[in-house]
C-alpha cells in the first residue's frame, strides 16, 4: 500500500509540471523526464542595510543611512530584473527572462518571456537589477542623488541555489563599489570643486544633504585601482589624496576622512557596504604642500597651536615650499625676536605670506 501511494504521488507531480509548460508560444518547451517548474514571479531583497550602528566601525558615515540614496530597494520599480537559472554548470535554455514590476508588488516576466527551472532539483540562480536605460557602464556624473542612484546596479548576493517554485526570493547586493569621504575642518566657502579621479576618468561625486559636514558619495566600477580625491580651491590651489587600493571590490564601501588644510588622511576604514564589516587599511598619501613667503635668504621658526616648532629657510626668491607642522601659527621667531601673532594665522591657502610679520615694528 505504501508503494502504491508513493507511485501515485510521483505521477501526480509529473502531471502538474506538464501543466506549467509554456503555452501560446511558437515553440513548445520540451520537458525532460523529471518535469519542469515555471517561475511566475520573483521577490528581490537588499539584505542587512540597516544593521545596528553599534556593530559598525563607520557609524558616522552616510553609507547605509537615509542620507545614502542607494540604501534601500525603494524607487527601483521602473527598473528591469534579468534572471538566469542554471542546469548544473550552464544556463538552462528556458531559464532566462527579463522581469518587470507589476501591481502585485512582484517581478514578473515581461510579455513574451517566461522562466523555467530545468527540473525539481535545486539550481543556481543569477540576477541583475538595473535601470531600463542602463548604459552597461558607470557614469562619471553622479552629482545628484538621482544620478548616483542610477549607477547602483544590483546583482545576486553571491552564489545562490534555489529550490524550484512558482515564487522565489533573490537576495541582492550592490554590483559595484562605493567611496564615501568627508572633508573636515575645511572652509567650504573656499572650495571650488571636488572630484574623484580613477582609471583615467573624472567622477563628479554626490554631496550628501547633511549641512554640518562636507560628505561625498561616488560609485566606482569593481576593480577600480588607486582612486584619487582632488579638491580645488577658488584661488586655484589643488589638494589631492590617492588611496592605495589595488582593486575595489564588489559591494564594498571605502570610507575616508580628510582633515584640515593638509587633508590629513585619518585612519581609513574599509567597510562592507551592506554588512558593516570593518578592515583597517594602510594607504599611501600623495600631496602638494603650500609655499611660505617671507624675506630672501633668512631663517625663521614657526610655533603652532599643537606645540610643534618648525624651522623654515627662505630661498633667494623669499619662498620655501614645505609641509606645515600644523594649521594655526601662534608665534614666529626671527632675528632674535619672538613675534606673537594676534590674531593667530590660520593656514587656509596654498600661499602662506608671512612677510608683514618679519619687519621690525615702528
Amino acid at each position: 500500500m505504501k508503494k502504491l501511494k508513493k507511485y501515485v504521488f510521483i505521477v501526480s507531480v509529473i502531471a502538474f509540471s506538464l501543466s506549467c509548460s509554456k503555452k501560446g508560444s511558437d515553440t513548445e518547451i520540451v520537458v525532460d523526464s523529471n518535469g519542469t517548474v515555471e517561475v511566475k514571479n520573483i521577490t528581490a531583497s537588499l539584505g542587512a542595510m540597516d544593521e545596528d550602528l553599534s556593530t559598525r566601525a563607520v557609524g558616522d558615515y552616510a553609507v547605509n543611512s537615509a542620507l545614502d540614496p542607494t540604501s534601500a530597494m525603494a524607487d527601483r520599480t521602473d527598473w528591469q530584473l534579468d534572471v538566469h537559472i542554471y542546469n548544473g554548470n550552464t544556463v538552462y535554455p528556458y531559464g532566462n527572462a527579463t522581469m518587470e514590476w507589476d501591481s502585485a508588488n512582484k517581478w514578473v516576466p515581461i510579455a513574451g518571456d517566461s522562466l523555467f527551472f530545468p527540473n525539481y532539483t535545486q539550481q543556481i540562480v543569477e540576477a541583475e537589477l538595473y535601470p531600463v536605460s542602463w548604459p552597461d557602464s558607470v557614469a562619471v556624473d553622479q552629482s545628484s542623488d538621482n544620478l548616483l542612484f542610477l549607477q547602483d546596479l544590483l546583482v545576486q548576493n553571491g552564489i545562490q541555489r534555489k529550490n524550484p517554485a512558482h515564487t522565489i526570493n533573490i537576495e541582492m547586493r550592490h554590483g559595484n563599489s562605493m567611496l564615501d569621504f568627508m572633508l573636515l575642518e575645511i572652509n567650504e566657502a573656499d572650495i571650488d570643486e571636488v572630484v574623484v579621479i580613477a582609471d583615467n576618468k573624472t567622477y563628479l561625486p554626490y554631496r550628501t544633504t547633511e549641512m554640518d559636514k562636507m560628505e561625498y558619495l561616488v560609485i566606482l566600477p569593481v576593480g577600480t585601482s588607486n582612486p584619487q580625491i582632488r579638491i580645488t580651491t577658488l584661488k586655484g590651489a589643488v589638494y589631492y589624496r590617492q588611496l592605495d587600493i589595488t582593486a575595489t571590490e564588489i559591494n564594498r564601501c571605502y570610507c575616508v576622512k580628510l582633515r584640515g588644510l593638509e587633508l590629513l588622511l585619518s585612519t581609513i576604514t574599509v567597510s562592507n557596504w551592506v554588512y558593516g564589516e570593518a578592515i583597517e587599511g594602510t594607504y599611501s598619501i600623495v600631496t602638494s604642500y603650500p609655499t611660505f613667503r617671507g624675506l630672501p635668504n633668512v631663517t625663521i621658526v614657526l610655533h603652532y597651536d599643537n606645540g610643534i616648532i618648525q624651522e623654515l629657510t627662505f630661498n633667494s626668491e623669499a619662498e620655501v615650499t614645505a609641509k606645515p607642522g600644523g594649521r594655526t601659527i601662534v608665534q614666529i621667531d626671527y632675528d632674535g625676536r619672538e613675534i606673537p601673532l594676534d590674531p593667530y594665522y590660520v593656514i587656509r591657502n596654498m600661499a602662506v605670506d608671512l612677510t608683514s610679520y618679519l619687519f621690525d615694528p615702528i
